[in-house]
């Protein structure tokens, strides 16, 4: 019984020491994909300009921790970052647009930021609509 005891002492205490490490990994997953369906979402505002030959737009809700795609006065996409990954998402600028040929539209550089606990990153869109990650 002592012997049992002792084990399961040692394996609390490996378990409480791997813990942080387990959850460290959690959010660089959560962040990971989240940027991976940040980008998704822009390249699918860019291809629905030039599908439909008229402006898109790409809303950033910081507050709520989403991203909406509209193109006329229709939301054509809605990605919830904060529900979906837990993440956080922060913007330079809350609008990007398209052009129906696919460019941007009257923008300077915009850096989204999406983070979960201590792990963060950054995707670029640049003034002629290129997203970099």
């Amino acid at each position: 019984m002592v012997e049992l005891a002792i084990v399961l002492v040692v394996l609390g205490v490996i378990l409480g020491l791997a813990m942080p490490d387990l959850r460290s990994a959690g959010d660089a997953a959560s962040v990971r994909s989240a940027v991976t369906s940040t980008v998704a979402t822009l390249v699918a505002a860019r291809h629905t300009a030039i599908a439909r030959g008229a402006m898109s737009t790409v809303r950033v809700d910081t507050a709520r921790g989403r991203i909406l795609v509209l193109a006329a006065a229709e939301t054509v996409l809605v990605r919830d970052l904060r529900d979906a990954h837990g993440v956080r998402l922060g913007a330079t600028r809350l609008e990007l647009r398209y052009t129906p040929n696919g460019l941007g539209y009257g923008a300077s550089n915009t850096r989204l930021t999406i983070g979960r606990g201590r792990f963060a990153d950054t995707v670029i869109v640049s003034r002629l609509g290129r997203v970099r990650h």
